[in-house]
């Protein structure tokens, strides 16, 4: 209350009043201010759940899709020979593959010729 009086000693009405709005709109300010601080710094805290989610998901979604790839083969690598590859290998994998067992065993160098039925 400020004091004021009217001229018949009375306090003026509605002068506690004013000072009543005065602290309610001090503490509507200051609530006001509060919440958007801690809405500010809620979503930094999301945002930063987020970027970590994001940044351990990336890794583990890059790695079941190539086990995924490995597992189905849902993308055929290309084939360059034009469809030999599986003739050459149907052809003379029996060959390479002893060659390659060979040289694993002594260390002897056993070339495959391509082209020729000579063994």
């Amino acid at each position: 209350m400020s004091g004021r009086t009217m001229d018949n000693g009375m306090p003026v009405p509605g002068d506690g009043v004013s000072d009543s709005l005065g602290a309610l709109e001090a503490a509507v300010r200051l609530h006001v201010a509060d919440f958007h601080r801690a809405r500010t710094a809620e979503g930094r805290r999301h945002r930063r759940i987020l970027l970590a989610a994001a940044a351990l998901a990336c890794p583990l979604l890059f790695a079941l899709g190539l086990l995924v790839e490995q597992q189905f083969d849902l993308l055929p690598l290309a084939d360059a020979t034009g469809g030999w590859r599986d003739w050459v290998w149907e052809t003379y994998g029996p060959r390479i593959a002893e060659c390659v067992i060979r040289h694993r065993a002594d260390g002897a160098d056993c070339p495959v010729v391509i082209g020729s039925n000579r063994r």
